[in-house]
């Protein structure tokens, strides 16, 4: 229980450097996927006291939460349209524009800009 806190995952999800970038592969989505399924079932098997399955809970959440990201960091990296097919909403909206050009983000960014400070004018 010691070993786990707030980085519940070991595998390193994104490159620190232009060369690690380059060596990303499936194998890395792969060693993720397994790591989360090693610390899930770890987690799942802890009989707790009924004071403490609050905290499982958010603990079993918590690792959910973390193995969300760290593969979409990947798949952004590995596999872009599969991370924002993946994505939520919100954030589709920011990669999208990142996919197409230049001015497709200035233009995002005025009208986001736009839609929030002017509504207040």
């Amino acid at each position: 229980m010691q070993q786990l806190g707030t980085l519940n995952l070991d595998v390193q999800f994104g490159p620190q450097s232009p060369a690690e970038m380059k060596q990303l592969s499936n194998k890395n989505l792969s060693a993720l996927d397994n790591e989360y399924a090693r610390v899930k079932t770890k987690v799942e098997k802890l009989n707790v006291v009924p004071q403490a399955k609050k905290y499982k809970q958010d603990l079993l959440k918590s690792i959910n939460n973390e193995y969300t990201t760290n593969k979409l960091v990947l798949l952004a990296y590995t596999n872009p349209d599969e991370a924002i097919k993946q994505s939520p909403a919100m954030c589709k909206s920011y990669i999208e524009p990142l996919l197409q050009n230049e001015t497709a983000i200035v233009i995002a960014n005025q009208m986001r800009y736009e839609a929030t400070y002017l509504k207040y004018y």
